[in-house]
């Protein structure tokens, strides 16, 4: 499920992480081209498990 509508791209998990990825270069710009940068916002809480129901976690480890 799309958090909104795409007519590019296809509701799928390519689709939603390209929009995630563009609202975060979106607001890296906006801090960029800001005179007081500020970039708490940039690390504002996310409603990621509101938002998406089913999602996958991964993780890896290594030894030293």
């Amino acid at each position: 499920m799309c958090v909104r509508p795409l007519p590019v791209r296809p509701c799928s998990t390519l689709g939603i992480m390209m929009e995630e990825f563009s609202k975060a270069a979106d607001i890296v710009a906006d801090l960029l081209l800001s005179a007081d940068v500020d970039w708490s916002r940039l690390f504002e809480p996310y409603p990621f498990f509101s938002l998406f129901k089913n999602f996958l976690q991964a993780s890896r480890g290594c030894k030293q």
